[in-house]
């Protein structure tokens, strides 16, 4: 038998109680901050990534809806570029009033007042002076030309050529 006075069984309860101590959470708490601390700059720039892949693919899309449309309804459809507000929209020919109507939205990039759709992304537009990607009832390409999302470290160009094919380039920095 042992007395009370015993170090070994006066130290232990009769039911331990789980848990952890509070070096044991300071101790996995600081290891949590330095891992964010040091994981916080790629994942900014793997957000910047995300946003120009999303501009660019977006952008891919509405050319080919703009060349499907031009198949299906017999006329030319064309996306205009407006570079100097950084923005694009999709137009249809109407024959009847023999001018070209915006179908759907406007695609605003980096516009504050439309501060959800891709924020720090630009837009560069080159052909021959022409702002415009037309597209033939036949579904071709009235000039290739070239597109660039661009951000501050990535850039991807999308691509038409004079067969209608669109395809995304990404530019190696």
């Amino acid at each position: 038998m042992t007395s009370p006075a015993d170090p070994v069984k006066r130290d232990r309860s009769p039911c331990p109680v789980p848990g952890f101590t509070l070096v044991e959470l300071l101790v996995t708490m600081a290891i949590i901050g330095v891992l964010g601390a040091t994981a916080a700059p790629s994942v900014s720039r793997w957000i910047e990534d995300y946003r120009v892949r999303a501009a660019s693919r977006q952008l891919m899309s509405d050319l080919q809806f703009a060349r499907m449309k031009a198949v299906a309804d017999n006329v030319q459809y064309q996306v205009y570029f407006n570079q100097a507000n950084n923005q694009y929209w999709v137009q249809g020919w109407d024959p009847v009033a023999s001018a070209w109507n915006q179908i759907g939205s406007t695609r605003r990039l980096s516009v504050a007042a439309n501060a959800g759709y891709e924020r720090g992304v630009t837009l560069t537009f080159s052909t021959n002076g022409d702002k415009t990607a037309t597209f033939s009832p036949m579904g071709l390409a009235a000039a290739a030309i070239t597109a660039s999302l661009a951000s501050v470290n990535y850039q991807r160009n999308v691509v038409v050529a004079t067969t209608g094919r669109v395809q995304i380039v990404q530019v190696r920095p």
